[in-house]
């Protein structure tokens, strides 16, 4: 028997707090006996990946001197650089997590099966007793 199901994982979260990306798991429902299944489903993860802190938005200032120019500069290459640390750290941490996220699958196929197998044999022989072990 074929029991098509489709499993989605989101990190629809950063929180550095908490560990760094935050994994979601969506599942559809399992579509009984058949081959070429159609959901005709949607999800909506809802994204937050915004820093922590945020900086203060600069006001217009009137004509700037040079040294207000190479200042500015300064600033923007320091927030650049804390974007791109965030990104390696966001890969990083990714990276760290990819063993995590197999053992993950893994154990969602298997109680996946499982729950096909107690509803075949729900169906099959519906007085049966069914014991989880």
């Amino acid at each position: 028997l074929v029991n098509p199901y489709c499993t989605v994982m989101c990190f629809a979260s950063y929180e550095r707090s908490k560990g760094g990306p935050q994994p979601c798991i969506w599942r559809t429902p399992t579509v009984r006996n058949k081959l070429n299944p159609q959901w005709n489903m949607s999800h909506i993860f809802s994204y937050s990946w915004l820093p922590e802190k945020m900086p203060p938005k600069r006001s217009p200032r009137s004509p700037r001197s040079p040294r207000a120019s190479i200042a500015e500069k300064s600033s923007t290459t320091r927030q650049l650089d804390q974007a791109l640390k965030l990104l390696f750290d966001v890969t990083t941490e990714l990276k760290q997590q990819r063993g995590s996220l197999r053992q993950v699958r893994e154990d969602v196929r298997a109680v996946a099966g499982r729950v096909d197998q107690l509803t075949a044999t729900a169906v099959h022989n519906p007085s049966a007793v069914v014991h989880m072990t």
